[in-house]
């Protein structure tokens, strides 16, 4: 995944360490981030009933969340926000069959570098 993050972002990115399902990736400097959580329910119905904005509220007050986007052609479901706090860019919250992703991308310029990462993650999955 860090060749995919480094594709997606432009910059190289290395493994900073993971645990629980999250996996964090960063430049060198420290400058760019990705971070990816995944998580695995035990049906497609649980993914399904998933939402987003209980993440998205719990994070909201370091992130400063907003400006939700539905996203088309990414796994069964796809919801984008921006990150307009201390972390500027853009996260994604995506379900594919029982699987709910987040991936969140500080700095990014635009959303596509997010939903690249999305359609990467869904694709990789077996």
């Amino acid at each position: 995944m860090a060749a995919d993050a480094s594709s997606a972002t432009g910059a190289t990115m290395t493994s900073v360490g993971g645990a629980g399902g999250a996996c964090f990736y960063g430049t060198s400097d420290g400058k760019s981030t990705v971070l990816v959580f995944a998580q695995a329910l035990s049906d497609v119905s649980s993914a399904q009933a998933m939402q987003p904005e209980q993440a998205v509220a719990a994070l909201n007050s370091s992130y400063a969340i907003a400006d939700a986007k539905v996203v088309t052609g990414i796994g069964d479901k796809a919801l984008e926000y921006t990150l307009s706090g201390a972390a500027m860019g853009y996260v994604i919250f995506v379900v594919k069959s029982n699987v709910v992703i987040m991936i969140a991308v500080s700095p990014a310029a635009n959303p596509s570098v997010v939903e690249q990462l999305g359609r990467t993650a869904v694709g990789n999955l077996k």
